[in-house]
C-alpha cells in the first residue's frame, strides 16, 4: 500500500517569545512552504512572557499569507463555546479560510486556579468539550443555532459572518485518553496525539491509540478512515551528527525551564520514567524517547515509522527556535522530501 506523504507544520511556542520573534518564525515557515503554523493556548507556565493564542494568530494571519493557522489546542474551559466559534470564524475570515481549529479539554490546573476558572474532574471537562464542539459546529453551519445541554445552552445564536471554509474549518481534538477518544470519534474531524515530556508516545503506543480510535468509531457507526491523524512532537534537528548530543542537552534545558517547580514535582511523581529516562539517555549518548532528534536523515527515518502508521500531519515544536531558525530550513529542505 502506498503511504500518503504527510504534511508538516511548525509549533511556534510563545513561551518567552516577543511578538517580533514569533512573527519572524511565521514568515520563514510561510516562505519555506510548510503546511501550517500552530500556537499553544496557554496564559503562562513559569512567569516568562507568553502571548495570547488567538489575538496573536489573528495578527499573523495578515502577515503570513499562505501557511495555514492552527491552535494546538484551544482549551475549551477558557471561553464560552459560542464566543469561541465567533472568534475562530473571524480569524478564518481574516486569513481567507486558512484556520485549522484544534481544541482540547484542558489540563494545566495552575492556569485554571490563577485565572479563576473552575477545574472539574477530567471526565466532566471532556463532556463539556463534547457539548462545546456541537455548539461550534452548529454556529458555523446554521443561520441560527440552538442547543440545550448539561453544561452549555444557546438559543437562536448567530455567527455572522460564517467561516470562509465550507462547510466549516476542520476540527482537531487533542488528547489520547479513553473518554476523549470517544468524544473524538463522535465529533472530531481529526485527532492529535502528542510526543513530549508528559507522554512518550512510541510507535507501539501510537498503534494502541489508533486501535482504540477504530473501536470507538465503529461503535458510533463511523468509518475510522474518515478521522485524520496528526502527531505533535518536540524536534531537535542538526545538520551534523557531531552537534546532535549538545543540541539535545540544550533542548532538555529549555523544556525544563518552561515548567514550574510544582509541575516538575508532579510530573516526576506521576511519570518518573520519562524524566529520568531523558537524562539517563543523554548521559549514555542515546535519544530521549520523547524527542524526535538527529540529523535530517535520522529524523526522517523516525518520522517514517509514524507516517506508515497513518499520520497525515506532523506538528513540530523546536526548542530554542529563536536561536536555531536554521532548523526550519533543515526541516523544510531535507526532511520533507525524504518523507
Amino acid at each position: 500500500m502506498r503511504v500518503k506523504t504527510p504534511k508538516i507544520g511548525v509549533i511556534l511556542d510563545q513561551q518567552g517569545q516577543t511578538y517580533d520573534q514569533i512573527k519572524a518564525a511565521a514568515i520563514k515557515a510561510d516562505r519555506l512552504g510548510f503546511h501550517s503554523i500552530w500556537l499553544n493556548d496557554h496564559f503562562f507556565f513559569t512567569g516568562a512572557p507568553y502571548l495570547e493564542c488567538f489575538t496573536t494568530l489573528s495578527a499573523l494571519s495578515r502577515i503570513a499569507s499562505k501557511v495555514r493557522l492552527g491552535t494546538l489546542v484551544s482549551c475549551n474551559s477558557y471561553r464560552n463555546p459560542a464566543h469561541l466559534a465567533k472568534m475562530v470564524s473571524t480569524v478564518d475570515n481574516a486569513s481567507n479560510g486558512r484556520v485549522e481549529f484544534g481544541i482540547g479539554a484542558g489540563w494545566h490546573d495552575e492556569e485554571y486556579f490563577a485565572y479563576g476558572y473552575p477545574f472539574p474532574p477530567a471526565k466532566v471537562r471532556i463532556k463539556q468539550l463534547a457539548e462545546a464542539v456541537q455548539i461550534i459546529k452548529a454556529l458555523w453551519t446554521n443561520d441560527k443555532a440552538s442547543f440545550s445541554g448539561k453544561y452549555y445552552s444557546i438559543k437562536d445564536a448567530v455567527c455572522n459572518p460564517k467561516p470562509v471554509q465550507k462547510p466549516r474549518p476542520p476540527i482537531w481534538i487533542g488528547g489520547s485518553g479513553n473518554m476523549l477518544i470517544s468524544a473524538l470519534a463522535k465529533h472530531g474531524d481529526g485527532c492529535n496525539f502528542g510526543i513530549g515530556p508528559r507522554l512518550a508516545l512510541t510507535p507501539e503506543k501510537f498503534k494502541e491509540r489508533l486501535s482504540m480510535l477504530e473501536e470507538k468509531c465503529k461503535k458510533v457507526g463511523r468509518d475510522p478512515k474518515s478521522v485524520k491523524k496528526s502527531l505533535s512532537a518536540v524536534l531537535v534537528i542538526e545538520k551534523h551528527q557531531s552537534d546532535v548530543k549538545k543540541a539535545i542537552r540544550e533542548a532538555m534545558s529549555e523544556l525544563a525551564a518552561h515548567v514550574s517547580t510544582r509541575r516538575k514535582i508532579l510530573t516526576a511523581i506521576s511519570h518518573p520514567g520519562y524524566i529520568m529516562s531523558g537524562f539517563l539517555s543523554i548521559a549514555s549518548g542515546k535519544r530521549p524517547s520523547f524527542l524526535i532528534a538527529g540529523t535530517p536523515e535520522e529524523c526522517a527515518e523516525q518520522l517514517r515509522v509514524f507516517s506508515e502508521l497513518g499520520v497525515e500531519l506532523f506538528m513540530f515544536q523546536i526548542p530554542n527556535l529563536r536561536k536555531k531558525m536554521y532548523s526550519l530550513e533543515l526541516l523544510g529542505d531535507l526532511v520533507k522530501p525524504a518523507l
